[in-house]
């Protein structure tokens, strides 16, 4: 009896979840368009995600695909999939450039993050893509992170804040940040995007930029693993 609550409970929350997420996805019946960069090695590329519509099931690429890096089997709950279209612009090499390709995305829970896996249906050459959703409050679990990895870190940081004077509250920030299909958080994300405001509405503020929770060494090695140096 007991075990059969706790799933109708974990169930109706990833309902819950799912909903709330399709009714952002598709504000006023137009669906979210994101747009934002890819920092590589050699500069930042222009990167632009559309949402096009919701499918009733992941596309068999994808489901292969997820398969393989057994995506699967350690999610905690599909919430949507969806296709989406993407467009990859570099100044410069604009005969290069990527223009409304066609994507198919898989939206679920990982790790107690929202994971965003997108891949090609039909160009596996593209590789695939993993991106989780960074709200406001991104600073306060990178500070809990960090006293977890340096208990002397901890010590410093509580110093500092009783030193400093009270900051004022920062507004709330949406993006997707990421990378590769295996990148997670903790590495640098590659990929930053925001989605841009519905018609008349405000602009979303510039969300903070995303800090690394290690070394330079380690950094500059997850940048070039990433890249694929």
């Amino acid at each position: 009896m007991g075990a059969t609550a706790s799933s109708e409970t974990a169930a109706g929350a990833v309902l819950d979840h799912a909903a709330s997420v399709r009714a952002y996805l598709f504000e006023g019946g137009a669906p979210r368009v994101f747009r934002g960069k890819i920092d590589q090695l050699h500069g930042a590329t222009e990167l632009v995600y559309k949402v096009t519509q919701e499918l009733p099931e992941a596309p068999a690429a994808l489901a292969k695909r997820r398969a393989e890096l057994g995506m699967d089997d350690d999610s905690e709950g599909v919430l949507l999939h969806l296709e989406a279209l993407a467009t990859v612009r570099q100044a410069g090499l604009e005969d290069f450039a990527l223009v409304d390709e066609k994507m198919v995305v898989t939206v679920d829970r990982f790790g107690g993050e929202t994971r965003v896996h997108c891949r090609s249906p039909t160009n596996a050459d593209l590789g695939g893509v993993v991106l989780v959703v960074k709200e406001a409050d991104f600073a306060e679990k990178r500070k809990q992170l960090l006293a977890l990895a340096s208990p002397r870190r901890k010590e410093v940081e509580e110093v500092s804040d009783e030193a400093a004077p009270p900051r004022p509250a920062a507004p709330a920030a949406f993006s997707l940040v990421g990378g590769d299909e295996y990148w997670w958080v903790g590495y640098p994300p590659i990929i930053n995007v925001k989605p841009e405001a519905p018609a008349g509405a405000a602009p979303a503020p510039e969300p903070e930029e995303p800090h690394f929770m290690g070394s330079f060494f380690e950094k500059d090695i997850a940048v070039q693993g990433l890249q694929g140096v």
